[in-house]
């Protein structure tokens, strides 16, 4: 009797196992483009956060660690079929997340430590990746003319007396940085709890709600694939709309900084000619250099790909049921129940 219920535990896992590879999957290649749609801000956050808890999840029901390693090679695949205009250091970040992962769970044998250092080292590495990037783009200049804006604005408001002292650029990196350091936290300890959780009435409940409700299918294009240019971002449109309004306020009021307007005019020539080469040579260059090195292990794994893409239906099902369901909520409150309930539907409903 022993023997046939761990067999059936067995089993479970390997089921489990493999609804977590393909949720993974679908969260890197087609999450993003699901939550544009319904208008949820800090996506990329989001992503990341839901990564390293699916990747803790997989420690959790997989005895082998290099299970990690296998998911993050079929995951990455599976990004670049569903999502092929995805930036080539996407790519590196679902890489070194599965690498961390894999390190972590395999030499820390408390697995909840290794849950909450996967998160706040995978959410700490996300936000200095984009603000390097910015640096890279922008240059340094970038974070002057923040902090020429704000002494400019508070010199008129009388907020500081000596606004050399304080560093408005500094305060939004540390800002930025200590949000994605408390989502990677929390998604840390969150994947803890999800075992016990899905052990529970809460997740019967939910799933027999699910399967009542049946489960239609609310969305009205596939926003997988959709090639998005780096302008259909608003993070990015604001910035270049902040260094105008920066470059015409040095031109206008020679007070707010002496020769800086050529500086920011320099700074934002510099971040076209550098985007636009990145964009038209660099990237797509590496993107078909990738392509050709996954080709050889899609052809391998096509099997697990397609069992992945065929649950990518079912997975949108549930991303509208549960943000319907959680329509009585408001703000923050509701992404919350929003991401809970999604999570445990992917592992547990019957799709």
């Amino acid at each position: 009797m022993t023997q046939i219920s761990a067999t059936v535990n067995e089993n479970q896992n390997t089921l489990i196992i493999q609804r977590i590879i393909a949720f993974w999957g679908f969260n890197e290649a087609v999450l993003g483009g699901i939550l544009h749609a319904l208008r949820i801000p800090l996506t990329g956050l989001f992503i990341g956060s839901l990564a390293v808890l699916l990747i803790s999840l997989l420690a959790h029901y997989s005895k082998d660690k290099s299970v990690i390693l296998k998911a993050t090679i079929i995951v990455i695949i599976v990004k670049a079929v569903f999502s092929p205009h995805t930036p080539i250091i996407a790519y590196s970040s679902v890489l070194l997340q599965g690498l961390m992962g894999y390190a972590l769970f395999s030499r820390i044998n408390y697995k909840p430590a290794a849950s909450v250092m996967l998160g706040f080292f995978s959410l700490l590495f996300s936000a200095l990746q984009k603000l390097i990037v910015t640096t890279i783009v922008f240059g340094t200049e970038f974070w002057k003319s923040i902090d020429l804006f704000a002494d400019y604005i508070f010199s008129h408001l009388k907020i500081f007396s000596n606004t050399n002292s304080f560093s408005l650029s500094i305060l939004l990196i540390s800002l930025y940085t200590l949000i994605h350091l408390i989502a990677g936290i929390t998604a840390g300890i969150y994947a803890i709890k999800i075992p016990g959780i899905i052990a529970g009435d809460r997740v019967k409940k939910l799933k027999f709600e699910y399967e009542a409700s049946g489960n239609p299918d609310l969305i009205t294009s596939d926003t997988a694939g959709i090639k998005r240019s780096w302008w259909n971002k608003p993070s990015r449109l604001f910035l270049f709309c902040f260094l105008i309004v920066v470059l015409l306020l040095t031109y206008f009021f020679p007070q707010a900084g002496e020769n800086n307007a050529y500086e920011i005019l320099i700074m934002i020539i510099r971040a076209a000619v550098i985007i636009t080469l990145w964009f038209l040579v660099a990237s797509s260059a590496l993107r078909k250099y990738l392509r050709k090195i996954l080709s050889k292990y899609q052809f391998k794994h096509s099997d697990e790909i397609e069992r992945i893409a065929s649950l990518f239906p079912a997975f949108r099902k549930v991303i509208y049921f549960c943000w319907n369901k959680s329509s009585s909520e408001g703000g923050l409150k509701r992404i919350r129940l929003f991401f809970a309930e999604s999570i445990l539907l992917m592992l547990v409903s019957d799709l």
